[in-house]
């Protein structure tokens, strides 16, 4: 599958996928929301994190790794929003 881009625009809205705004969560709420998320829409499809949790650049990646969906990497341009691509139908999301 290509990558498809995303971004946020000025008003912080995501571009080309869903925006989960947790600044101010724990680790175990990003990653319910993340869960939540895929569960929601029934295709592949990407999603911003916006987050300040200090784990996040270890937690995402494995929380992906784990449950079968695509981490990319910090969203350039920022300190906090990362961007991962849901596979909804994987088992374990």
């Amino acid at each position: 599958m290509a990558d498809r881009v995303a971004g946020v625009d000025d008003a912080g809205t995501a571009q080309g996928g869903t925006l989960i705004d947790a600044r101010g969560a724990g680790c175990a709420e990003v990653l319910i929301r993340l869960a939540a998320a895929a569960r929601q829409d029934h295709s592949p499809h990407d999603v911003l994190v916006r987050t300040d949790d200090a784990g996040a650049p270890e937690e995402l990646p494995a929380w992906c790794r784990m449950t079968g969906h695509h981490f990319h990497a910090l969203l350039a341009g920022t300190a906090d929003t990362y961007r991962l691509t849901l596979h909804p139908s994987k088992e374990f999301s």
